[in-house]
């Protein structure tokens, strides 16, 4: 499975997918399929997880809304030395902070 359909995304995180669902706010569950057609198996948020509330979404269309970032306080410095050492959610928060412009 090519990972970086989902290097955005981790499992608990808010979502939302505009161009189908408008403002709904989707719950990640799981994250599975291929480089063609990945998918992110989730749950509609404050709703418990039933067969009427599960949604199945391309992650491609989606939006993150809410993660969790347990390094999101950590300095530049302390970050790329964890990126050197092979960390993942260094790397995760590193692209996020790229992304939103926010590396100082």
């Amino acid at each position: 499975m090519n990972q970086n359909q989902f290097r955005h995304f981790k499992i608990g995180d808010i979502i939302v997918c505009k161009s189908i669902w408008g403002d709904k706010k989707f719950i990640v569950d799981k994250m599975y399929g291929n480089e063609w057609c990945p998918i992110l198996d989730s749950h509609e948020l404050g709703k418990e997880r039933q067969t009427s509330t599960i949604c199945l979404l391309n992650p491609n269309f989606c939006k993150l809304v809410s993660a969790k970032r347990p390094l999101s306080k950590l300095k530049k410095e302390v970050l790329i030395k964890l990126l050197k050492n092979g960390n993942i959610e260094a790397k995760r928060e590193f692209e996020i902070r790229v992304y939103n412009k926010q590396l100082k």
